[in-house]
Order: structure tokens, then sequence, then C-alpha cells
């Protein structure tokens, strides 16, 4: 009887090691997505889901909040990302390229669709469509000519 129950104590010893070691890979594999382009940060999350489902000896709790940070690790990226497009189109608009600044726009759009998707902050977003707007507005109104609002030298 003892051979038995310490055979099944070292089974369960080493099942719980397995557990262990799975849980550690899989929380390296999502710290390595943080600071990531957004396609590798979805690359990994659609890794990771395939991974789950195959995996059976994970804890469901410990899958279900992995795969919340994981999701949070791409909506991370894509804000950054789209913050970095939005700071590109500024310098277009001020350049005015404006066909280049339109194509940044629609960039950071989608990656700002994919963020609000992804449950980025109320905040993010209104600063987002401020700033988007912002720069809609700005550049490609340079007139060489006198107007109304500026006339000229006068003699």
């Amino acid at each position: 009887m003892d051979a038995s129950m310490s055979d099944q104590e070292i089974a369960e010893q080493e099942r719980q090691a397995a557990i262990a070691c799975a849980m550690q890979m899989v929380t390296d594999f999502v710290d390595s997505m943080a600071g990531g382009s957004p396609e590798a940060c979805q690359r990994k999350v659609n890794q990771l889901k395939s991974l789950q489902e195959l995996d059976r000896i994970l804890p469901e709790e410990f899958k279900r909040k992995l795969m919340k940070r994981a999701r949070n690790e791409e909506c991370i990226s894509n804000m950054r990302r789209c913050d970095l497009l939005l700071r590109e189109a500024v310098a277009l608009s001020v350049a005015d390229r404006m066909a280049e600044r339109a194509a940044m726009l629609n960039q950071a759009r989608k990656f700002y669709q994919r963020a609000a998707q992804l449950g980025a902050g109320k905040d993010w977003c209104r600063a987002f469509e401020r700033s988007e707007e912002a720069i809609r507005f700005t550049g490609g109104m340079h007139h060489g000519e006198p107007s109304r609002a500026k006339p000229g030298k006068l003699n």
C-alpha cells in the first residue's frame, strides 16, 4: 500500500511540476509581446489561442487571465502605432504633403479601430479623435497673394 501511495504522490508532484513549467512558458511568451509591433502581437495572440485549445493541463482561470493580458498587450501596441502615425501625419501636414498625410491618417484609423475593439480607454479614444480632427484641418492653406485678412504692404 505504501509503495502505491508514494507512486501516486510522485505522479502528482510530476504533474504539478509540469503545470508550473507550462505556466511559466506561456507567461514568458506573453511577456515577449511587450513592445512588439501590432502585427506580431496579433500573431502571438492567435498562437496563444490555439495553444490554449490544445493544452488541457493549464487551469481555466489562468488561461483567462493570460488571454486578457495578451489582448491588453496587443491593444497597447496598436495604440502606440496609432500615436506614431499621428505624429508623422502632423509632420506631413506642416510640410504641406496632403496626400501622404491622408494616407497616414487612414493607417492610424485602422490601428485606432483595432485598439478600440481590444478595449482602449475612452479618454485615449477621445484624444485620438481630437488629434485626428486637428490634423485634418492643419496645412494646405497657404496663399501667396494678399487677401482681405492679410492685405500685403501698403504704400
